[in-house]
């Protein structure tokens, strides 16, 4: 689930050709200001060939309804995603989408809060009879958000909300979303010691063992990941003022995100100082993992080539993607 921002839609460039729309599923939120490049964006790194999600929550629905209409007149495979809390307007404009699609494919992003819920099981069945779809036209994301609660108690919390999910063998598909990557990097924990000038921090990754949990649970049917990537699970409610941000990359280690981040003013050195870093860890995937990773050993060895915030998150969340499908049985 990523943002439709430039660097996290870089990002999707460089994913590996036989993996999109198969093993991997982007699901691009459009937030309130649409780029005006993201349909091209779309259009050069996703094809007309792969299947991806656009959910439209946070546009209004004549804005939504418009760039639904654009993806299907250049050809491109989406998937509009719907909720229960979505207004009556934007539903129907999903609706409408729909009935030029066959066969009908939805997604639902249902709060887990409110599929704990006991009115949950009629709410999805208003929702379902107002798109005029079935169950076995809906990916069901079963969304956490942001992770504030102790391990133990949010695996056990997802375990019984799983357990009470209704209808659970009847959707497409059913999928686990959450992310426990941070807001604020300089806050999110006890960073060590400088050393050559980087600061490095270990953060476990919730979601990843959680979702790892749920397939060793003896459920039905398997049960499919989404994550944010390295991005912070909610938007905020108005843009962030322009701002120098801290030279950082954030990288994807199986069950965990490791953080490095310069100390610097020089923006230039101190990105070559962090790739430098990060290729001389036995983390480091090497050169040819990914295009991600193929940038970072790019700039670590040349001193050149070190980008801006946009290019980082690119290669942070172009490693995030090989790393997780890597280790994430598919369900698309």
């Amino acid at each position: 689930m990523l943002p439709a921002k430039a660097g996290e839609l870089l990002a999707l460039d460089g994913v590996s050709p036989l993996r999109k729309g198969e093993e991997i599923q982007p699901m691009v939120i459009l937030q309130k200001e649409i780029p005006a490049s993201l349909l091209k964006r779309l259009i050069k790194s996703w094809s007309t060939h792969d299947k991806f999600y656009i959910d439209p929550h946070s546009t209004d629905a004549i804005v939504a309804a418009k760039f639904l209409d654009l993806t299907r007149g250049a050809g491109l495979q989406a998937i509009p995603v719907a909720a229960p809390n979505n207004s009556q307007e934007k539903i129907e404009v999903i609706r409408r989408f729909l009935k030029g699609t066959d066969p009908a494919h939805v997604a639902i992003r249902l709060p887990a809060d409110l599929a704990a819920a006991k009115d949950c099981e009629r709410r999805l069945g208003d929702l379902l009879n107002m798109l005029g779809v079935g169950p076995e036209h809906v990916d069901l994301f079963v969304d956490f958000g942001y992770i504030r609660e102790s391990y133990r108690f949010h695996q056990a919390n997802v375990a019984r909300v799983f357990e009470l999910l209704p209808g659970f063998d009847d959707w497409r598909s059913i999928r686990y979303a959450a992310s426990s990557f941070p807001e604020a990097l300089r806050e999110a924990g006890n960073y060590e010691e400088p050393e050559n000038g980087i600061f490095r921090l270990v953060l476990p990754r919730v979601e990843f063992d959680t979702h790892q949990s749920l397939c060793s649970a003896g459920f039905s049917r398997p049960i499919g990941f989404s994550d944010t990537a390295v991005t912070f699970a909610e938007p905020p409610d108005t843009p962030a003022p322009p701002f120098r941000p801290t030279v950082n990359l954030r990288y994807t280690v199986a069950d965990s995100f490791m953080i490095l981040m310069g100390v610097y003013d020089n923006e230039n050195e101190d990105m070559v100082r962090v790739c430098e870093a990060l290729v001389a860890m036995p983390e480091f995937r090497g050169e040819n993992y990914s295009a991600g990773d193929a940038a970072i050993f790019h700039c670590a060895k040349t001193r050149r080539d070190h980008g801006q915030s946009q290019q980082w998150r690119k290669w942070d969340i172009n490693h995030h993607f090989e790393e997780t499908m890597d280790r994430v049985p598919s369900s698309a």
